[in-house]
């Protein structure tokens, strides 16, 4: 009886599971590109001193050279270009720094200290830079 009991509670007594293997390390592998991007060929970038010359021939290969001195401030542009960027995520972008020319007449409203609305004039403020927006050619040859 002694052995049926010990046999009994060797049956019933819990223990603890056995330890599970983490499964083996599996080999990094370099992900599929789907969709590769063939380099395009650059030219030597002048020095940023004497990049205005090269940026205003870029400019041109999209707009005629009218527009490019009516719109942009050509001195310093690539500088003004970063500053533009780099002041995106803030408030406020320095005016005196923008690479294109501010639009004008100076911008105009309507109505009384109470209430100030936009004067529908306002808006013909912007309509040469939307006719420059769509005069650039986007589609490459």
């Amino acid at each position: 009886m002694l052995v049926a009991s010990y046999y009994y509670w060797q049956r019933n007594v819990q223990r603890p599971p056995a330890p599970v293997e983490a499964p083996p390390p599996q080999a990094e592998t370099e992900p599929v590109i789907r969709h590769p991007i063939q380099p395009a060929e650059v030219s030597a970038l002048p020095p940023l001193d004497e990049s205005d010359e090269a940026t205003r021939d870029a400019l041109a290969g999209l707009i005629s050279q009218d527009w490019i001195r009516e719109f942009f401030q050509l001195e310093g542009i690539v500088r003004r270009i970063v500053v533009t960027i780099d002041n995106l995520p803030r408030r406020q972008v320095p005016l005196k720094y923008m690479p294109v020319k501010p639009t004008g007449p100076q911008f105009l409203a309507i109505g009384d200290e109470e209430s100030i609305f936009l004067n529908p004039d306002n808006y013909r403020r912007y309509t040469p830079y939307v006719r420059l927006a769509e005069a650039v050619e986007t589609r490459s040859s």
